[in-house]
């Protein structure tokens, strides 16, 4: 169980094996510089361990290119007359700016996206292109997703950490979305000229799967649900088969070389207060959600509010583990703290008398439980947030401490985000940043330098 003092701990831990390597140095544990101890089994180092502490008081800046087609970068992303996006589309793991559209510039979305490379200090101050291929049925790739006569988006189907273009939909081709989709994979210097075929199932109950999701005849999505690191197509409703949705999901494996032609039948559990799991969430008496709280890499179903159970939300979620061949039948109880200032933890995130919401904080892939904001203590959202850690059976009971800086602007961080007002943040990994993600003030009415010449980070501890 992760207690307040771990950082602590793992610092005297670090002292007295400095201390044992000078009289037994066949038992030390090697440590980096922060105390964290370094794997000798040849497996990855965690990249960060504890909730941390909070993030620092005083900012460092993060520099932006100058300013193009008189827009400033004063946003994560806009779509006007400049539209860009932050991306990683190098599979490097930092994040980069990404320009896709520029009106003073017809090149841009036409031959080529221009990427300012995220460093240590800031983003690069000139752009490298990032080729395009050419325009298909009279439409450029000109935004990141598209749903017209020409259905894309960027989804890594290749399964290398690198985003591919994928075109989902062609108006000027029909094959495309009903035997194939056209994959563009992505490289060091753009996406590939021509594209390379990714093979679909049979259409279903008269519906092509010519779409990244669906909720019409046939529902379905895309998940990883084999726990391999490639997408799977998840079919959770089918008009034509009632026992989609009620006994099963029907999963098509994602391979190399596309989807599997036949389905493997993913068990479900039994319904529950009149509710069927035949969507990804569920929102009526029952609500629910795919995620992976066991740290196992799969999405596990998880029931957060249950109308016939009063508990649900108030003492437990119900964890139905995520498996091989389907979703436990019986649930897992995972604990959650008492309810604070007559809030009930009955929802993934809240924005009210209580503002909470799921983050990992502790690098282990398991989310922390994050309270920004609570109207019965106002140093909550002022001063700190209240972490909750995520642990093998529940969150934490108590919270632990994590610090904020001081308000800017008079506004405060009793948010995960905040994208209005005169204070625009939120939570990103930038530059070398691996582990926990920093506080990145990218708008600032009361500082006109921000937004314009660089960003403020508040690095995480």
């Amino acid at each position: 169980m992760r207690t307040p003092t771990l950082l602590l701990l793992l610092t005297l831990t670090a002292c007295s094996s400095a201390a044992s390597n000078e009289s037994n140095p066949g038992d030390a544990t090697p440590v980096d510089d922060d105390g964290n101890p370094i794997p000798t089994d040849g497996s990855p180092a965690p990249l960060c361990t504890g909730v941390g502490t909070g993030f620092a008081a005083a900012p460092r800046r993060y520099a932006l290119p100058a300013p193009r087609c008189s827009t400033s970068f004063d946003a994560l992303g806009k779509s006007g007359s400049l539209a860009y996006s932050l991306l990683d589309l190098d599979g490097d793991h930092s994040t980069d700016l990404v320009v896709y559209r520029d009106s003073c510039s017809t090149e841009i979305g036409r031959a080529r996206w221009d990427v300012y490379a995220g460093g240590a200090d800031g983003f690069a101050a000139a752009p490298s292109s990032y080729s395009l291929p050419a325009p298909r049925c009279s439409t450029s790739f000109d935004a990141l997703a598209k749903s017209g006569s020409v259905g894309y988006a960027l989804l890594d189907l290749t399964n290398d950490g690198r985003s591919d273009l994928v075109v989902v939909r062609d108006s000027c081709d029909e094959s495309v979305g009903k035997d194939h989709w056209d994959v563009y994979p992505g490289g060091d210097g753009g996406f590939a000229a021509a594209p390379t075929r990714y093979a679909l199932p049979a259409p279903r109950c008269n519906t092509k799967l010519d779409a990244l999701g669906k909720t019409g005849a046939v529902g379905y999505t895309l998940s990883d649900l084999t726990g391999d690191g490639r997408v799977d197509l998840v079919v959770h409703r089918d008009d034509c088969e009632a026992a989609i949705g009620r006994e099963r999901w029907d999963l098509y494996p994602g391979g190399e070389g596309g989807f599997a032609a036949a389905p493997a039948a993913y068990a479900l559990p039994a319904a529950r207060c009149k509710t069927k799991f035949d969507a990804l969430g569920g929102f009526g008496a029952v609500r629910f959600s795919l995620l992976d709280l066991n740290a196992d890499r799969r999405a596990d179903l998880v029931v957060y509010d249950d109308s016939c159970d009063e508990e649900i939300g108030s003492k437990r979620w119900d964890l139905y583990a995520a498996g091989a061949t389907g979703f436990a039948a019986a649930p897992a109880p995972f604990a959650l703290p008492a309810a604070r200032c007559g809030s009930k933890f009955d929802a993934l995130a809240k924005n009210d008398a209580l503002g909470f919401g799921l983050l990992d904080l502790s690098c282990d892939r398991r989310p922390e439980l994050v309270v920004h904001e609570d109207t019965c203590d106002d140093s909550v959202g002022g001063k700190r947030w209240d972490v909750y850690p995520g642990e093998v059976s529940g969150f934490a009971a108590a919270p632990q401490s994590f610090a904020l800086p001081a308000a800017r602007c008079r506004a405060r961080f009793d948010k995960l985000a905040s994208g209005y007002g005169e204070l625009g943040f939120a939570l990103l990994t930038l530059g070398e940043s691996r582990g926990r993600p920093s506080l990145v003030v990218y708008e600032d009415a009361c500082d006109a330098a921000v937004g314009k010449t660089h960003w403020d980070i508040y690095e995480a501890k």
